[in-house]
């Protein structure tokens, strides 16, 4: 049976080729204009204009809309928001382009944790990529890759998946801060700690490396806090407004 490492060597050449599967599934999205809630998180909103503005994004729900009813505590979004406007202004080309690169990054991390962290002996490799691909190219990942402001979910997902390997590989401090980043990004990150409790009774049956309890604690510890920030800088009108719309908390749940 083959380690890690020699996997790894063996199939270098596998991010290139999901990176090509990525590029060929979207680059055609690079042309696209911004649309639905991209208007008034992005284009409309004068707050991403300047990068001084940032230190606001963390502590003032206004500056993540100019709508009042769709304001949200994601500070890490709006960052990422604020530099590709440096970068290009309202041409949408590179927020377009910052969102291909982070499906790509995702891609990358679920194969890398099935090739490593699920067991599967000489079929790692294969198997790995297999799974990476049907996460390369599936169309439900559409909009999280071509619409821009849904920019909330890949790179959360990003960020989960970064602390979910940190954990189970023992790196703590970067688990805890890939933990932080995906927290400054979408509230749902908070099942992390219940992700990896998951994966520590499958790891004990499975005779392989659990991640820390006390680490888990700690992550669950900062997943509260990181609910709790946000439940006090957003208004309550703001949270009774979602509660009242058609897609109401479960739906949204289930779906984002």
């Amino acid at each position: 049976m083959e380690s890690g490492g020699k996997r790894a060597a063996h199939g270098w050449w596998i991010p290139l080729l999901l990176g090509l599967a990525v590029g060929l599934a979207y680059a055609n999205g690079l042309a696209v204009g911004f649309h639905f809630d991209d208007w008034h998180v992005i284009e409309k909103n004068p707050h991403i204009r300047s990068l001084a503005s940032i230190p606001s994004f963390f502590v003032d729900p206004d500056s993540s809309s100019v709508s009042r009813e769709n304001r949200l505590v994601r500070p890490l979004l709006l960052t990422t928001f604020a530099l590709n406007y440096a970068v290009s202004g309202e041409r949408p080309w590179s927020y377009h382009l910052v969102n291909l690169l982070l499906h790509w990054c995702v891609v990358l991390l679920v194969f890398r944790i099935v090739r490593d962290h699920f067991w599967l002996g000489d079929a790692a490799l294969p198997v790995a990529a297999g799974a990476a691909l049907v996460v390369a190219v599936h169309p439900l990942n559409t909009s999280a890759v071509d619409y821009v402001t849904a920019r909330s979910a890949v790179l959360a997902a990003a960020c989960y998946l970064a602390a979910f390997d940190a954990a189970v590989r023992d790196r703590r401090a970067a688990a805890v801060a890939f933990f932080v980043l995906a927290l400054l990004t979408k509230e749902i990150v908070f099942t992390l700690p219940l992700a990896l409790l998951g994966y520590r009774f499958l790891a004990r049956e499975a005779g392989g490396p659990r991640p820390a309890l006390r680490l888990i604690g700690w992550l669950g510890a900062l997943g509260v806090a990181g609910l709790a920030y946000r439940a006090i800088l957003l208004p309550p009108s703001v949270v009774a407004a979602t509660h009242a719309s058609d897609v109401g908390s479960w739906r949204y749940f289930m779906t984002g």
